[in-house]
């Protein structure tokens, strides 16, 4: 387009007029009915207006403030916040639109002009896509320096154009960026216009959306508006909490340091625990090898002695036992041969027959026996038997008569429980009866459930009416608290103002501003009001803090003027000693010499090396002498070589010619016999500086002190000479002398008097804190409690009152549940014939319980019958086959005794008949035999015995020869366990059990011999004789420190350090790797101690330091300038306020007070925060510390995963510990907004100070911000003055405002400018009609339609005007 074109189109459009953003016009491109419609404000105000459902809202929500939030949640888009209106609807329709996909596009332009005439414009736009079934497809946001008409949404196909398209209308030309994402889009927009934030931009759209609510009078909350109000006070500044923030995360990575030293220390003294008792067992386990192997090489040594006594012993036995195996052995042939000769005789056979005859008899008898023991076992079971069968028949009689008896029993119990008609069938089948008792049982309890739910429903509503009588009462006795609150209140002001005036007309050091009636008349109405800060304790604190300041400043400049003439003081006396001790006074040195030039330099200056001839008189003794300190040559240094090195000094020698007249006609050279400078190199320097301008020397001085030096010249006078020449430098010390002490004498006056200056401001300062401190602190503090007394009885009241109509509301409510649950409990009764009763109803559990309890101990009972009879048939078998049995045993043992007695016959006939012979010889051999055995067994015992001694003797020599080895190796054990041993205390080990034991170095060869280790063992094995070294104390304890070293590496290894487990033997030995350096665990302990506590120490001082430098300097200053600066801007508000009374003379104010639940110290901290930070003492400063210390401690406890940033963002926002009440005056008291109103005036409690609150939002933006409000049905129910009021409030807010409204116009003189569109719709068409209006402050206009240029797309057509109608004159 270009520049006429462009020229020509914006004069089409609305111009910016003021030089901040303001709104010029809004619209939606193929949204909701509309194709492309733009609304135009007029001076920043937009009023649509309409019958319901023409769609006013609804435009509302798809612009504002949608365009600024760009969330397209309905809690967020739709005014009601009705989470059934889904953004697609707008689209789509509902599905109404004859399109399954649609785009469109919301947008709103803002303009401002520089003072030079100079326009900016910015558009923001969102665009849309839906699709049916997918609901919101796509969503993307532009921001441009476009002005739409010269940026098209719609094609000349009125298609609307994609994201992609919108891209290349825009960002090719470089006028603005298409966003993918909301946050994108929300950064540019606040970076744009308002420059807020991202936290506090995001509070301002949370407060956009608050006022847009709909019909705000009929959901007030308090609670809502407190939050808005709270968000409008500026924040802590970021700087500061980022600053405070680095210095705790500093001193917390400190502290954290510390505490990884200090677990670091814990889990060491946590293994020392284990390992100490592992180092213990080990070392007892050490020493005792050394003990023991010593002791068993002592032991062996007793057994070898022991041994060759043994040996001795058993060879004397051994010969013993051989002399009596030979007598026996020759015994025994004797008997053999008698033996023989014995049994070969004819007796022997008769002896053999009656043996056998005997053997035979004794046989059958014992077959007899064993029968009759059958028999008796026989007939024994065959008894038993039948008494079971007798004891089963019983048991089966039972069993049936118990079966009849409990099956009439359950039949009996059917009936009660309302079984009966089906009791047959559930007699037999188990399963059946179960599911009919449960069904019947599940009914009884749902009559059961709404009986009790009807009694709890009627204790319920008793529960209620009780309460409702006691909220009555409560509410008469808050009314009569509410009034002798008020009459103290009025106690407490009088007082109040009588100890004002009285402390006022007493002050001789302050002197407030406003004078005392003027400040008395102050503090009482600030007193009957308690608004904003105590006039006269403000006056004071300021008077006192000019005051402290004008002291301040003078004791200050008295302590410099004691310091500085202090130490000038000090520099005139040790001048004076210098110069009384014989030092000379020496001239000023030249600019530009450095003064550490010389240090350690040979040489001396000219003044030194040289005196005045004695025909020079004294004038000019003066004029050469002044010369040459003016020319820089007194003091010029000249080396004993003559050489003219010139560094950072004055430098003279032999350079340059001689000739005329010099300085040597007038000085000679005169050096002292101390100085390395010789008399001819003086003189000859002197020759090199002629003497007057006539001399022709390039440098020259002259008797009246001018000087030359090619083309310079120069000139100086003083009184007499001072440096050249011993006598001049003597009478000028004795005059520098003379003149210092007058000069002391002035200076210790001047002290004097400074001092005195210091105490009299610091009395005038006492006597000004004195005077602040005598502030009738205490009546103020009544009269607040009075006042809050008051307020909370006011409430009190208030809360009371809503008590009684809650419980009234939830009376009524009960009744009607009571009524409503007996009613269904009676039915459902009836329904399945049960009686409601809750006793009947338990008598009915029980029967059905008893039922089922019958049903089963009868079926139990039937087969218990037939397992009864089945068991009588058994034992009555098992009584048969006894029976039986027992007959064949009495035969068989009939049979076995006749056969004994025929046996038994027979051997005693044969004993009767050759008994006796048989007898004599069975008697010898018996003897022989008996002896033989005794023979035999006496030749066993000696073979036993002679194996015996034999065994004795080779193991005798055996356990000798193993005693010999054994010897050898006990001596190397013990030499082993002694070397094990000082490798053990090599370990450390030993020290770690026994800290306090000495032990020899291991490589001390005198402290490792047998004597030695063995004595260190014994002392260890005595220090740690409580201590359990078995295998089982070993085996735990090399797990409990395995255990406990693994427990330990993770620890170090959390802290950077690692810890190991080395194997020395038969031992673990743990170290640690701390800080490059291998420690052992023990010394690491003590070690870690000691730093600990160093760097607590260290801690503290860092600590007393942040606290003082930043929480209280930075902090807590700036958090007084904060509370000053809010408590400015509610002031402002309140003034604001004050000013637009109701037409029923309703007065608002909003009330910043103390949070009742607010942090603990709160109004002690507050109090010295809201002085000025000069006033305050040290104990102010530590008690202010204190307070935001405890803050920044209870967030970090209620949050410790959050950031130090995030902890103090939260425990320095002074806006949350406070709350903002709303009151409204009226009949001549304060009292809470929230109480009984009319609509209007409950209405204008709750906008208004949002409006107030919207206004200080957009003070603390950008200079050049917008500052737009949106108001949906604005002020419904509030009288058309009230309205006038309100709607002129925003104008003097600055204000801009779309707003909404069924019968509003707005057009009143307080209104300087209104754009109003009137919205209709007819039924049934699918299109909104807009008449566009226009108010300039006295007369209502028609306007015409956007012309084709300003569209998005086609030009619609426009309607002709009406006439103009004037409303004022």
């Amino acid at each position: 387009m270009s520049t006429t074109e462009a020229d020509a189109h914006h004069a089409t459009l609305p111009r910016p007029v003021t030089t901040r953003w303001q709104p010029l016009r809004l619209g939606l491109v193929d949204l909701f009915y509309y194709d492309d419609e733009q609304f135009w404000f007029h001076d920043g105000r937009l009023l649509m207006r309409g019958n319901n459902g023409t769609g006013k809202s609804k435009v509302l929500a798809l612009t504002l403030p949608f365009l600024l939030d760009g969330s397209a949640h309905p809690r967020r888009v739709e005014p009601d916040a009705d989470p059934k209106k889904r953004m697609e609807w707008n689209l789509l329709l509902g599905g109404a639109h004859p399109n399954p996909e649609r785009t469109g596009y919301s947008w709103i332009e803002f303009g401002r002009v520089d003072p030079d005439g100079t326009e900016h414009f910015c558009t923001l736009g969102i665009g849309l896509k839906a699709a049916a079934g997918r609901g919101i497809v796509k969503t993307w946001y532009f921001t441009t320096s476009q002005r739409v008409g010269e940026l098209r949404l719609m094609d000349e196909s009125r298609t609307v154009l994609s994201q992609d398209r919108l891209r290349d209308a825009i960002e090719p030309a470089g006028t603005g960026h298409v966003h993918k994402t909301r946050e994108a889009y929300r950064r540019a927009v606040d970076e744009t216009l308002f420059g807020l934030g991202e936290e506090r931009y995001g509070a301002l759209v949370d407060l956009l959306v608050q006022l847009r609510q709909p019909q705000l009078s009929k959901r007030p909350d308090e609670k809502a508006l407190s939050a808005a109000l709270t968000e409008a006070l500026p924040p802590v500044d970021q700087a500061v909490v980022s600053d405070v923030a680095e210095s705790f995360r500093s001193l917390e990575e400190e502290r954290l340091g510390i505490e990884g030293m200090r677990a670091t220390l814990g889990a060491t003294d946590a293994f020392l625990r284990h390992y100490r008792a592992y180092a213990a067992v080990a070392a007892r386990r050490s020493a005792g090898a050394v003990r023991q192997t010593n002791s068993e090489y002592e032991r062996v040594g007793r057994e070898q002695r022991e041994v060759e006594a043994e040996l001795e012993r058993v060879g004397a036995e051994a010969a013993r036992l051989e002399a009596e195996e030979a007598t026996a052995e020759e015994r025994q042939g004797v008997l053999t041969g008698e033996d023989r000769a014995l049994r070969e005789s004819p007796e022997m056979r008769d002896a053999e027959r009656l043996d056998q005859a005997e053997r035979g008899a004794v046989d059958a008898e014992g077959r007899a026996q064993a029968a009759s023991t059958e028999a008796e076992q026989a007939r024994a079971r065959a008894d038993r038997e039948a008494r079971g069968e007798a004891e089963a028949r019983q048991r089966r009689d039972a069993a049936q008569q118990d079966t009849v008896r409990l099956r009439s029993d359950a039949a009996r119990l059917s009936g009660p429980v309302g079984l009966e008609p089906e009791h047959a069938t559930l007699a037999d089948d188990e399963a059946t009866a179960r599911r009919a008792i449960e069904r019947r049982r599940d009914q009884v309890r749902h009559v059961q459930g709404l009986a009790r739910a009807a009694v709890d429903a009627h204790a319920d509503a008793d529960r209620k009416r009780a309460a409702l009588d006691a909220a009555d009462a409560a509410a008469a006795g808050r009314a009569e608290d509410e009034a002798a609150a008020v009459a103290r209140v009025d106690g407490a002001v009088g007082r109040y103002r009588d100890d004002v005036r009285a402390y006022l007309t007493g002050l001789t050091s302050l002197e407030p501003d406003g004078g005392p009636d003027t400040l008395t008349e102050s503090a009482e109405d600030w007193a009957r009001a308690l608004h904003g800060e105590p006039p006269v304790r403000a006056a004071v604190d300021e008077a006192a803090a000019r005051a402290v300041a004008v002291v301040a400043r003078e004791r200050a400049a008295a302590e410099h003027d004691v310091e500085r003439l202090g130490t000038e003081l000090d520099a005139v006396r040790a001048e004076i000693a210098g110069l009384e001790a014989g030092q000379d006074p020496e001239p000023a040195p030249a600019p530009g010499r450095d003064p550490s030039a010389r240090a350690g330099a040979e040489g001396a200056p000219l003044w030194r090396l040289a005196d005045f001839r004695a025909d020079v008189s004294p004038e000019h003794r003066a004029g050469i002498e002044a010369a040459l300190q003016s020319a820089g040559l007194l003091d010029a240094w000249l080396f004993p070589d003559g050489r003219v090195d010139a560094v950072s000094d004055v430098v003279l020698g032999m350079v340059g010619a001689e000739g005329g007249a010099t300085l040597a006609d007038v000085l000679t050279a005169d050096p002292g016999p101390d100085e390395p400078v010789g008399r001819d190199l003086v003189t000859a320097v002197l020759r090199r500086i002629g003497l007057g301008a006539g001399s022709g020397a390039a440098l020259w001085v002259d008797r009246d002190g001018t000087w030359g030096s090619g083309p310079a010249r120069g000139a100086w006078t003083k009184d007499s000479a001072e440096h050249l020449g011993a006598g001049a430098r003597a009478a000028h010390r004795q005059a520098r002398i003379a003149e210092l002490r007058h000069r002391a004498d002035e200076y210790e006056e001047a002290v004097a008097r400074a001092r005195a200056a210091v105490e009299q401001s610091e009395e005038r300062r006492a006597l000004i804190e004195a005077e602040r401190a005598a502030y009738p602190a205490a009546s103020e503090r009544e009269l607040v409690a009075a006042h809050a007394d008051a307020a909370a009885a006011a409430r009190e009241l208030e809360r009371a009152q809503d008590t009684v109509i809650d419980a009234r509301n939830a009376w009524e409510w009960a009744r009607g549940e009571a009524e409503a649950a007996a009613r269904q409990r009676d039915e459902t009764a009836t329904e399945l014939g049960l009686e409601p009763a809750l006793d009947a109803l338990e008598s009915v559990l029980a029967g059905l319980a008893a039922y089922a309890t019958a049903l089963v101990e009868a079926r139990g009972a039937a087969r218990a019958s037939t397992a009864a009879a089945r068991e009588h048939e058994l034992a009555a078998a098992r009584a048969v086959e006894a029976e039986s049995n027992a007959t064949e045993r009495d035969q068989a043992l009939r049979s076995a005794r006749t056969e004994a007695s025929t046996l038994r016959a027979t051997a005693d006939a044969l004993h009767a008949t050759v008994g006796a012979t048989v007898s004599e010889l069975q008697a010898r051999l018996r003897a022989i035999e008996l002896e033989q055995k005794a023979l035999a067994d006496e030749l066993k015992h000696v073979a036993k015995e002679q194996r015996r001694v034999s065994g004795e003797h080779g193991t005798a020599t055996q356990r000798r020869n193993d005693l010999d080895v054994r010897r050898a190796e006990t001596s190397a054990a013990r030499d082993g366990a002694v070397e094990r041993l000082r490798a053990f205390v090599g370990t450390g080990l030993l020290r770690v059990s026994l800290p306090e034991l000495t032990t020899p170095g291991v490589d001390d060869p005198d402290g490792w011999n047998v004597t030695a280790a063995v004595g260190l063992a014994r002392a260890a094995e005595q220090e740690l004789d409580g201590t359990d070294d078995g295998d089982d104390a070993w085996s735990r304890a090399q797990q409990h420190v395995s255990s406990a070293s693994t427990e330990l590496a993770a620890q170090m290894s959390r802290h950077g350090h690692t810890a190991y487990v080395e194997q020395h033997g038969d031992v673990l030995v743990a170290r640690v790797r701390y800080l490059a350096e291998e420690v052992d665990v023990d010394r690491l302990a003590a070690r870690l101690e000691a730093d600990v506590a160093e760097r607590e120490r260290l801690l503290t001082a860092r600590e007393r330091e942040i606290l003082e430098n930043h929480l209280v300097n930075e902090v807590a200053g700036h958090l007084h300038e904060l509370l000053a600066g809010a408590q400015s801007q509610i002031d402002r508000m309140n003034r604001e306020l004050a000013d637009r009374k109701t037409s029923t003379g309703m007065q608002l104010r909003v009330i910043w007070r103390e949070r009742s639940d607010g942090p603990a110290g709160l109004g002690a901290a507050r109090d010295l925060m809201t002085r000025s930070d000069a006033t305050w003492t040290a104990q102010d400063r530590t008690a202010i510390g204190d307070f935001l210390q405890s803050r920044i401690a209870e967030v970090r406890e209620a949050e410790p995963t959050a950031s130090w940033q995030e902890h103090l963002e939260q425990a320095l926002d002074y806006r949350q510990w406070h709350t903002f009440v709303v009151e409204r005056r009226q009949n001549g008291q304060w009292r809470s907004a929230s109480g009984p109103a009319s609509g209007g005036e409950r209405v204008l409690a709750m906008s208004v100070p949002l409006f107030a609150a919207a206004s200080s939002h957009y003070n603390s933006a950008a200079p050049h911000a917008p500052r737009l409000i949106l108001l949906d049905e604005a002020f419904a129910g509030v009288d058309d003055d009230s309205r006038a009021k309100s709607l002129g409030l925003l104008a003097t807010f600055d204000l801009d405002v779309v707003m909404t409204s069924e019968r509003e116009w707005g057009c009143y003189p307080q209104v300087p400018g209104l754009a109003i569109a009137q919205l209709s719709r007819i039924e049934g068409v699918d299109a909104v009609g807009v008449t566009r209006w226009r108010w300039d402050g006295t007369r209502r206009s028609r306007e015409t339609e956007p012309g084709a240029s300003a569209v998005a797309g086609a030009a619609p057509a426009t309607s002709d005007p009406d006439d103009e109608v004037a409303l004022f004159s």
